[in-house]
């Protein structure tokens, strides 16, 4: 169990006394450096609806395009902000399906989006292809969620953090 006692990667100093985060160095998350470090994590779909699809992860979710290719075919890469690799056994995962659903619906992969406003982020998904699974709910960790399918058939979750009272 996690007892709100965070060290660093870097120094194995607790973060008060982290030498990296102090001196505002590169690092600035206790997560952000190993000696064995991930400096990015992409997530590649294949999809049959290329355009569709894009069109959804950009204007929709309003993740920010970058590189694209056409010369074997089409690729784009989207930027979406700070990534984080999220694992569940199936109980968790039923646990959150429950909680943001009402029941299991999503599969092995299901996405997550902090977004700034859910409301806004689940008006804008629906308009460019997204199929509502559940209106906003207010989880137990005080987070505001709304559930959508994807036009690629993810299931996508919407968050937006709401301020303790």
């Amino acid at each position: 169990m996690w007892d709100g006692w965070v060290e660093c990667a870097a120094c194995k100093y607790d973060l008060s006394e982290c030498t990296h985060l102090k001196a505002g160095s590169l690092y600035t998350s206790p997560w952000e450096f190993t000696d064995m470090s991930v400096l990015e994590m992409r997530v590649a779909l294949t999809v049959d609806t290329w355009e569709s699809v894009v069109a959804f992860y950009r204007d929709g979710l309003g993740l920010n395009p970058g590189d694209i290719w056409t010369d074997m075919g089409k690729g784009q890469i989207f930027a979406a902000g700070r990534a984080t690799l999220e694992i569940f056994d199936p109980a968790h995962a039923a646990a959150v399906d429950q909680l943001e659903v009402g029941q299991r619906v999503s599969g092995q992969i299901r996405f997550a989006f902090e977004v700034p406003d859910v409301h806004a982020a689940l008006a804008r998904a629906l308009q460019y292809g997204a199929t509502l699974v559940h209106e906003p709910v207010l989880t137990p960790w005080n987070d505001l969620n709304a559930r959508v399918q994807s036009p690629d058939g993810l299931q996508i979750t919407l968050f937006q953090g709401m301020k303790k009272e």
